[in-house]
């Protein structure tokens, strides 16, 4: 039910799109515009020297989920994690996939908060 893979982009649109594991080589086709890509730190989602792992449910489990919720006991999310967060919902629908809405809750433990961040509307 849950994939390892990387979230990588296109140098012809603006989709990101999670490629699993078995389907990573050194140049990958563009599941939006069909553009083919190299596996290059310019596609890969964050400015890392590596790229990071991410991690997907399968899409049939994942489209019987209609919100997620992220959790942290810090006071906060560091602005980096909410850049990503925001960004990802939107390459999602602007690819035309589904997209639950997405809730990062804050200060567990203490005082929670929990924050609509992106909406399956849009």
């Amino acid at each position: 039910m849950l994939r390892r893979g990387l979230a990588l982009g296109c140098e012809q649109c603006p989709a990101f799109e999670f490629y699993p594991l078995e389907e990573l080589a050194q140049r990958y086709r563009c599941r939006r515009c069909g553009a083919v890509n190299d596996l290059v730190q310019a596609r890969w989602k964050t400015g890392a020297s590596e790229p990071e792992w991410y991690y997907e449910l399968h899409p049939a489990v994942a489209e019987l989920i209609d919100r997620v919720v992220l959790a942290t006991a810090a006071p906060a999310w560091d602005t980096s994690t909410t850049t990503v967060a925001r960004r990802e919902p939107h390459g999602l629908r602007t690819a035309g996939k589904y997209t639950p809405d997405l809730y990062l809750l804050t200060a567990v433990g203490s005082s929670p908060a929990l924050e609509l961040l992106a909406s399956a509307q849009g």
